[in-house]
């Protein structure tokens, strides 16, 4: 697989990872992987301890399972407790590689935010990944991209990367800036003149957070405004479910006379780029393998079979800023290294997500899934916004459970509510409020960039 250039020993031609052999991929991907263990052993402030003081023989691990075998997890706490130690140091050797090109954020447990460093090294490596993730999704130059994230209160990858990755593929971009009204200097458009902006540009693609998107299209759609090269939404930043995509695609169908796909995508800040959904199924692929190595773990820590559920996990191959080995996401999963059936990629997929871990609450003594609630509202067709909120109640002080929601219509028939109470509350296995609600209370883009679905607001919390 490697060659006479440089590029070859890093990365694979296109046309090698379609319909390509998983445990040729698994093999370069262990090679990058070799050389990445060179540069922690020397440079990382936090491994290069660990690999000493457990006597860890870097020049013995040739595979990943021999990695899983002697290197510990590295959980999401671990990194956020302290970021800046998981920043490789300097290689003089080579030091223009390791000067810092941007910084993005990922949000912290304690509310503040993480950074993640990219190196001039790692900014090519991710906007080669996001030149991927394009190819993907079927984006081209000719593409006018509209991006709908909202100018975040810190750096964040949702508002930058769409322009970068416009940049990659030699496409055009108009960027919406709605985002924090705490600025001091006039940057920002409010949402109504966004909503004009993206009907004034004529763009093929929207990029943004389902839900806004949606949002963004019902205004159009109340406007009576059009959109005639529309073709494509881009989505990411929370579940889009099928009633959900096939409910934005029937909207934006009706603002122009193109065909209007859906593209998921599933991403982190500490991946820098999104495993993008194939085009014709459910699988999300891994646009840069070479980069980055998305595999499942058991509760031993090991590499999970494809098809059993396990913990998402990512392993940085070939990095220069924030580097992170066996990194837990909080995600639970499913993977699939098989060529994928409809298109071929060969990168490493996300069979299928199940949600976040920890999505169970104790409420009045019993274990609440969260995350099932959040499936079945996102899969009701007449739901377009929810949000969950535990409480403590005002006179008992009893735990509670309220719903909020937004409807189709922004209007429920009595005994619409009720059947959403009886339903709701067979799921959560205790009885749960419904209360109607507008979008901008749910979420407010300038307030961040996802949607906070489920807020613990008891006092003992």
């Amino acid at each position: 697989m490697s060659g006479n250039s440089d590029l070859d020993g890093v990365v694979l031609p296109d046309e090698k990872l379609y319909n390509a052999n998983p445990s040729e991929i698994k093999l370069f991907q262990e090679k990058l992987m070799q050389q990445n263990l060179l540069r922690v052993a020397e440079l990382h402030p936090i491994y290069s301890k660990i690999i000493a003081k457990t006597n860890i023989n870097i020049a013995h691990i040739k595979t990943f399972e021999d990695l899983n075998a002697v290197f510990p997890v590295t959980s999401k706490e671990d990194f956020i407790s302290d970021p800046l130690n998981y920043v490789l140091k300097s290689d003089s050797s080579n030091p223009k590689e390791y000067l810092n090109w941007d910084v993005t954020y990922t949000a912290g447990t304690s509310g503040y935010p993480a950074p993640v460093f990219q190196t001039t090294y790692d900014f090519k490596a991710v906007l080669f990944a996001h030149k991927r993730m394009a190819k993907l999704r079927g984006m081209t130059a000719s593409d006018k991209i509209f991006n709908l994230y909202p100018l975040a209160p810190y750096p964040h990858g949702g508002w930058i990367r769409p322009t970068q990755a416009a940049a990659v593929i030699g496409a055009a971009v108009v960027v919406g800036m709605s985002g924090s009204t705490t600025s001091a200097f006039p940057i920002l458009r409010r949402f109504d003149e966004v909503v004009e902006l993206v009907a004034y540009s004529n763009p093929t693609i929207l990029w943004g957070v389902p839900s806004y998107v949606l949002k963004v299209l019902r205004e159009l759609e109340e406007k009576k405004l059009t959109v005639p090269n529309l073709r494509l939404l881009n989505v990411s930043g929370e579940p889009c479910g099928p009633k959900m995509r096939s409910y934005l695609a029937n909207i934006a169908g009706g603002l122009t006379e193109n065909n209007v796909l859906i593209s998921d995508s599933l991403g982190a800040t500490e991946l820098q780029f999104s495993l993008v959904q194939c085009p014709g199924g459910n699988l999300f692929h891994n646009p840069a393998p070479e980069i980055t190595r998305v595999s499942v773990v058991d509760e031993n820590g090991f590499e999970s079979q494809d098809g059993q559920a396990g913990k998402l996990t990512v392993t940085h191959l070939n990095r220069r800023g924030t580097v992170l080995i066996r990194y837990l996401l909080g995600d639970l999963a499913t993977m699939d290294f098989e060529s994928c059936a409809l298109c071929g990629w060969t990168g490493g997929s996300i069979a299928k997500h199940l949600g976040r871990e920890g999505n169970f609450l104790k409420v009045r003594g019993q274990m609440v899934n969260s995350g099932a609630i959040m499936d079945w509202l996102q899969s009701n067709e007449s739901i377009i916004d929810y949000k969950i909120i535990v409480s403590n109640d005002t006179v008992s002080n009893l735990d509670q459970i309220t719903i909020e929601l937004v409807s189709k219509d922004d209007t429920f028939l009595a005994e619409d509510r009720e059947l959403l109470v009886v339903q709701l509350s067979d799921i959560a296995g205790l009885k749960v409020a419904v209360k109607l609600s507008e979008s901008k209370a749910i979420w407010v883009p300038e307030n961040g960039m996802k949607p906070k679905r489920l807020e613990d607001r008891r006092s003992d919390n």
